[in-house]
């Protein structure tokens, strides 16, 4: 009796354990197949998850060499549709896109193309990445990015100005090295500039001091950044009917002045761009009437390009018989700051997406550490990363970029068309003639105030 008691024990035994096997396996398969309710495993994480529609002013090429290169590398498969848009016209896109009810879940594009569409970008909380971790992973110059109730949106590279410079020319005269203080640039001027007959420059310096200079609000930014003036800082007021009002300090170099003689700043640095662009001194070196330094640069006939670090790869595309170097940006001598002025590549989250914490995962991805050093090696622009940069192999290449990228600056700027105009202006009536350099000051001290005195319903 006992023997078969215990005979039957153990068969029930053998059964329990044969049908919890079976059960394990197919909970397993399910699993792992990423159909079992609630749970998603490694492998199919993203896989079951919709595709992921990506608007973008990076180029195809730059953001499709990125991800093949990262999902080369053996991670998660991602879907993911990017549509390149041209950067004139995504903002206007994305307005006609959102008041049909469409558009993309993701939009990456120039930092003051997201500020100016912000009203269609959700504010990314910090519970998907803490204020702390933010400033953290990523430079300085992105910082103003973090408001008080979450992220703008997450940084994705730096596109610090830098000097690039046509070795052949420099050499062929004598210099060993491109300039270091602005001072310097008269010795540059008086020996790279030649003329033709009509006294017009033939093979120029560089360029300075007119609109059709490609970085020509950069300089400017960067030559007041190093007198220690920031032309605008973004406070961030309370939360009113979902909304956060914004309001702004200013500071053009027009008050309190780093020279001796009480000129303001920013007349200093007019008067000193003046006399390379203005045909009447004798250290006229740049014309207005070129089409523009950049185009002038490729075709051989500029010395010194004062350029961000996405135009390398353009450049060297274009011309690759140019010889060409890369250097730091020229500072003050009397400068209170080593500083450059730049832009900023950013990935927002629609609120056109239908997955926000999907959407968010994948911006996340993008300016991650692996991703973002691969779009950062194909653009040629700097990670905005700490842990990324633009690497660390110690060339010419990586350590300008990179050094630039640390003490980069961004001038907060969410109305990039109406900023490009005040600057406009500025060169045109100096120029033209119009006005002097002081009236031409105030009249742009009045736009810049106009521009940046009100408080605004941001986000």
């Amino acid at each position: 009796m006992f023997n078969n008691l215990s005979e039957d024990k153990s068969k029930l035994f053998k059964n329990i354990t044969i049908v919890l096997s079976v059960i394990i396996g197919l909970v397993a398969i399910l699993i792992f197949s990423g159909k079992f309710p609630g749970i998603e495993s490694t492998t199919t994480k993203n896989t079951n998850k919709p595709t992921i529609n990506i608007w973008g002013s990076l180029p195809d090429k730059v953001f499709r060499d990125a991800l093949d290169a990262y999902q080369s590398e053996g991670n998660k498969p991602i879907s993911i549709n990017y549509l390149s848009v041209n950067k004139d016209v995504l903002n206007r896109r994305l307005v006609e896109a959102a008041s049909q009810g469409t558009g993309p879940d993701i939009i990456i594009a120039d930092y003051s193309d997201l500020l100016n569409v912000s009203s269609l970008l959700y504010v990314i909380p910090y519970s998907y990445m803490t204020e702390l971790d933010f400033k953290k992973l990523f430079v300085d110059a992105t910082h103003i990015l973090a408001t008080p109730y979450g992220a703008s949106f997450y940084p994705l590279l730096l596109d610090p100005s830098i000097l690039i410079f046509n070795k052949k020319i420099l050499s062929e005269n004598g210099f060993t090295n491109p300039p270091f203080f602005w001072t310097e640039l008269p010795k540059y001027q008086s020996k790279l500039t030649t003329y033709d007959s009509n006294n017009k420059p033939n093979q120029s310096a560089f360029g300075i001091g007119a609109n059709n200079t490609v970085n020509r609000n950069n300089v400017l930014y960067t030559q007041i950044l190093q007198l220690g003036a920031v032309p605008s800082k973004v406070i961030w007021g309370g939360v009113e009917n979902g909304t956060i009002n914004i309001s702004y300090t200013t500071d053009i170099g027009v008050g309190d002045s780093s020279y001796e003689d009480s000129t303001s700043d920013l007349h200093k640095i007019l008067k000193f761009q003046n006399a390379f662009s203005n045909p009447q001194k004798t250290s006229f070196t740049w014309s207005e009437t070129e089409k523009s330094d950049f185009d002038k640069f490729i075709s051989g006939k500029l010395a010194i390009y004062f350029g961000k670090a996405s135009d390398i790869n353009y450049i060297k595309n274009s011309n690759p018989n140019l010889d060409i170097g890369l250097y730091f940006m020229p500072q003050m001598e009397n400068g209170k700051y080593q500083s450059v002025a730049g832009d900023m590549i950013g990935v927002g989250v629609s609120k056109n997406t239908k997955d926000f914490p999907y959407a968010v995962e994948i911006a996340q991805l993008i300016s991650g550490k692996s991703f973002s050093s691969k779009v950062s090696f194909s653009s040629g622009m700097a990670g905005a990363r700490k842990d990324v940069l633009y690497g660390s192999d110690g060339s010419e290449r990586a350590e300008v970029i990179g050094r630039s990228a640390i003490i980069m600056k961004l001038i907060y700027n969410n109305n990039p068309n109406a900023v490009n105009a005040a600057i406009y202006n500025l060169y045109d009536n100096i120029l033209s003639n119009r006005k002097t350099i002081q009236e031409s000051i105030e009249v742009f001290s009045n736009d810049w105030n106009i521009i940046y005195n009100k408080n605004q319903q941001q986000y």
